[in-house]
């Protein structure tokens, strides 16, 4: 299985999200599986919950204990603010294992692109993509203008 390649230590301590020095850090991998809560009466993912899938890899590459942090000490929280390009290439079904592929796109204005592939962990198959996806954190009166960590 896939585990996060990227190591984001200290990151209470940075200003910006991980900075792709290398391929390795430019690329962030998580695994998941496909549960029956997933799933419609066919065993078939539902559509969103692809979403799903990336806003835990999301989390994951930038670190969950500090998103956590941000909500319970400042009301912050972790968005998907836009996607474009999305693709539907083929259904995840019940069982699968699958790997969540973030690629670091850019980094302005607060807000962190990304380009997002989820495959089959068995044979590969490519099953979405998403060629750019906008994260941001949020507050309770709106976006906010910098990243918080």
């Amino acid at each position: 299985m896939l585990r996060s390649l990227c190591v984001v230590a200290a990151l209470s301590a940075r200003s910006r999200p991980p900075r792709a020095t290398s391929a390795a850090q430019a690329a962030s991998g998580y695994a998941t599986s496909v549960f029956i809560e997933d799933t419609d009466a066919f065993a078939v993912a539902y559509y969103a919950t692809y979403l799903k899938w990336v806003e835990r890899a999301v989390a994951d590459w930038i670190g969950v204990a500090s998103i956590s942090s941000l909500f319970e000490q400042r009301r912050l929280h972790l968005a998907v603010e836009h996607l474009d390009g999305v693709r539907y290439a083929s259904p995840a079904r019940l069982g699968d294992d699958l790997a969540v592929k973030l690629s670091r796109l850019s980094f302005a204005s607060g807000a962190l692109v990304l380009r997002a592939d989820i495959s089959r962990a068995s044979d590969g198959a490519s099953l979405w993509s998403c060629k750019q996806l906008r994260v941001r954190f949020y507050s309770e009166s709106g976006a906010c203008s910098e990243w918080p960590l």
